[in-house]
């Protein structure tokens, strides 16, 4: 762990004067000094895709980790800062070999490399009379019947009414949240699961757990979140975001 410093590659740049600049692969990497208030700073190095301001939360204020961001949803460098936690864009905390990660969350570094990424150890969902370790099973419920019980899978024929319970609010996912996808896996069925990272949540999800209505984002389709309401679809006390009814369409 070097606070402060990061490693770029034969070199270290003082983060406190410079940021590491590379092209997300291979070389170049170099230290490039923080005197310009452009967004990238990192324009100045040709061939230049990435920008690192640092590696670990210790190079961070408290309550901060080093996270990697996109300032659009084009083609733009991603920039690895110091921002709140969680993370706004996904599983990319960063973290050093032996470096710290919040509590639930551990440092998972490949081998041969440095920096890695912080990452959740799945704790137990509630499945009506069971709890299933999450990096074990799943919860196969059924919300018509109401009971599910904990599988591996469950399965690959849809079932109307069937459910694959990865999590059922923020608390299963460490902070992050916890959400279905409009587009569900093959196999059919519905599914939660959590959405390390909260960008486009609102958007790929119909439906997102939550403990009160702070937990629920903005959706640009249908607005300001109105309330985080039991939703007595699912087991334990689940509460799903509730939004705005769409306005229905003009006849004119």
């Amino acid at each position: 762990m070097t606070p402060g410093k990061i490693a770029c590659g034969a070199t270290e740049c003082d983060l406190g004067l410079e940021v590491c600049c590379g092209d997300g692969v291979h070389r170049p990497t170099a230290c490039l000094p923080r005197l310009t208030n452009r967004d990238f700073l990192c324009d100045a190095l040709p061939g230049s895709l990435e920008e690192n301001r640092c590696d670990e939360a210790a190079d961070c204020p408290a309550g901060q980790g080093c996270c990697t961001t996109w300032a659009c949803s084009g083609e733009c460098p991603p920039v690895t800062q110091c921002t709140a936690l969680p993370c706004l864009h996904g599983p990319v905390e960063r973290c050093v070999a032996g470096g710290a990660c919040r509590p639930g969350f551990s440092c998972h570094v490949a081998p041969g490399a440095r920096v890695g990424t912080c990452q959740y150890e799945a704790g137990r969902v509630a499945c009506g009379n069971e709890s299933c370790p999450g990096n074990e099973s799943v919860c196969c419920w059924d919300t018509k019947t109401r009971t599910g019980s904990c599988q591996k899978s469950c399965g690959d024929e849809p079932r109307e009414g069937l459910w694959s319970l990865e999590c059922l609010g923020p608390d299963d996912c460490g902070g992050y949240p916890c959400a279905d996808d409009a587009n569900p896996r093959s196999g059919g069925f519905r599914f939660t699961t959590c959405a390390l990272g909260a960008y486009n949540v609102p958007d790929a999800s119909s439906l997102i757990f939550c403990r009160s209505v702070a937990d629920c984002p903005e959706h640009n389709l249908l607005g300001s979140p109105k309330a985080c309401e039991p939703d007595e679809r699912f087991p334990a006390s689940a509460k799903t975001c509730v939004y705005p009814e769409p306005e229905p369409e003009s006849d004119l």
